[in-house]
């Protein structure tokens, strides 16, 4: 049983809802604050996609996620923590009265390896944010060049020109920017039929797109526009057009679709 099934249970239809006047009352005081969600995030150290789902209702934030947004927005967390814990008894109540599932077998594990990134990464984020995107082969294979062997959710494309991270967001568009952890960074890359992928980021639901004007974010589909081949070769992928010769491509410029030139570093993601 979730959050919204607590409250429509019998005798709670005329109570007042915990969890969205919580939700409610921090929403107000962010847009208030003139402040967009992703400027709050080296503050309060959680992704504007969670504090989004925070301020909808969807969840109930911790209180120490509360009390850093207050200070955030110059508001008291005293007036905000009798509402919080109202709704975080709703969220509490709703974990109890979940039944009880069968539990599922565990995944098979991944081995993953390191990737080595271009310059312009810092030491401290690389460690960070460059656990490599692709998976090692099982022992006694070799590494050839050869489609991406699996999918999986959260990859991060960090391109071996720039250093820089494939990133999406609302507010900057698609873009590559300096690697953060956050998840406009991360991607989650599937079978599209006939050995494509469709490639989609992780905070936002946009889908990598070519457009009639070049490359693109764009609502999933079921498009050729979306049909992507990703091919691994020495711990790098190449990222290109299914159906012609274009990769995705970084350099000083920015990040663009371009005709495919071999597999230099400005179209190498590790």
């Amino acid at each position: 049983m979730n959050v919204n099934e607590v409250l429509m249970a019998p005798g709670r239809s005329n109570e007042p809802d915990p969890v969205r006047t919580l939700a409610d009352a921090l929403s107000t005081l962010q847009r208030n604050s003139g402040r967009p969600l992703r400027s709050l995030e080296p503050e309060i150290h959680v992704s504007d996609s969670s504090l989004s789902r925070y301020l909808r209702g969807h969840s109930v934030p911790p209180w120490d996620v509360v009390r850093a947004l207050c200070v955030a927005l110059k508001a008291d967390p005293v007036e905000y923590r009798a509402r919080w814990e109202a709704a975080n008894a709703i969220q509490s109540r709703a974990v109890q009265e979940k039944p009880d599932v069968a539990p599922s077998r565990k995944a098979s594990r991944t081995e993953w390896r390191w990737a080595a990134t271009g310059g312009g990464v810092g030491a401290v984020l690389g460690s960070l944010v460059t656990l490599a995107v692709i998976p090692a082969p099982t022992s006694g294979e070799s590494d050839p060049a050869g489609p991406l062997p699996i999918t999986t959710s959260g990859r991060i494309f960090v391109s071996r020109a720039t250093g820089a991270c494939l990133d999406h967001s609302m507010e900057g568009g698609l873009r590559t920017f300096p690697c953060n952890g956050m998840s406009y960074q991360r991607w989650t890359v599937r079978p599209f039929g006939e050995g494509t992928y469709r490639i989609s980021n992780h905070a936002t639901g946009a889908c990598l797109d070519r457009g009639a004007t070049g490359l693109r974010s764009a609502e999933c589909a079921e498009t050729a526009s979306q049909q992507w081949m990703v091919t691994v070769s020495d711990a790098a992928a190449e990222v290109r057009r299914a159906d012609d010769d274009e990769c995705l491509h970084d350099d000083e410029v920015g990040l663009r679709l371009i005709a495919c030139d071999g597999g230099s570093r400005k179209q190498r993601w590790g």
